[in-house]
């Protein structure tokens, strides 16, 4: 709020469609918390990023090297989202450990040399970011994708100074098996109490995950991961673009 009394004129537009959300039904709160937020966990794919673009590149890629036969107009963004080796089981619909670890390795060539340089950054990304901060919020990235590519594109893109940890599969040593693991082991690390953090994705795994570590949930409907539609709308916080979480944060 300014010196005058009256918002900002960002703010204000944001507060006035997150009202008119509200009435139409199209935007339902029900965060777990009244308490303040200071932490937000958030996906990578789908939610700070859009990577569709050089994810079906390499898959296409993968797929025209390992099976040159195979039609590759079954590609689409819905099979966007799980593990690298559960989207190829999905695409193939095989479970032949050999055939999905060929793919995989021919996936990973392409997109940590070429693919992830097709990677595009959702509008109002930054802007909100750098609200964040200055709100003295901390922020993580927990995904399902690799570290190397990760770092990579958060590096490129010059957002990776915004967050405190990013918690990949493999950044811990065995593995982290779940994305809900991911989120325990930061809560636990940082000590954070569940009632001051959210978790922001597009996914029924990211859903599951905030589930599981007793996380209000925000569903970030312009992903393409979809869990708004796979959810009971009554259940989720919804927004449809990036800078409206500004909206739900309050202080």
């Amino acid at each position: 709020m300014n010196e005058n009394g009256s918002f900002p004129p960002l703010t204000a537009y944001l507060m006035l469609k997150m009202m008119v959300g509200r009435e139409l039904g199209l935007l339902p709160i029900n965060l777990k918390t009244d308490m303040k937020i200071q932490n937000i966990f958030f996906d990578l794919d789908g939610t700070l990023i859009n990577s569709s673009r050089g994810i079906k590149y390499s898959l296409t890629k993968a797929l025209s090297s390992v099976l040159p036969d195979f039609d590759l107009d079954q590609i689409s963004d819905s099979l966007i989202g799980p593990t690298i080796g559960e989207m190829f089981k999905q695409i193939i619909g095989s479970s032949d450990l050999a055939l999905i670890d060929n793919l995989t390795q021919a996936y990973r060539k392409s997109y940590d040399n070429e693919g992830l340089e097709k990677t595009d950054i959702y509008e109002g990304v930054i802007e909100t970011l750098c609200q964040f901060a200055h709100l003295n919020i901390t922020m993580f990235v927990v995904t399902n994708k690799p570290s190397k590519p990760t770092f990579k594109i958060l590096d490129r893109l010059q957002m990776l100074h915004f967050f405190a940890d990013v918690a990949s599969p493999d950044t811990v040593n065995p593995p982290y098996t779940s994305k809900s693991a991911m989120c325990q082991h930061i809560l636990t690390k940082y000590q954070i109490n569940q009632q001051s953090a959210i978790l922001v994705g597009d996914s029924r795994d990211d859903a599951q995950a905030a589930k599981s570590c007793e996380l209000s949930f925000i569903a970030a409907t312009y992903g393409y991961g979809k869990v708004h539609e796979s959810e009971t709308s009554e259940e989720l916080c919804k927004i449809y673009s990036f800078p409206e979480l500004i909206g739900l944060i309050k202080h």
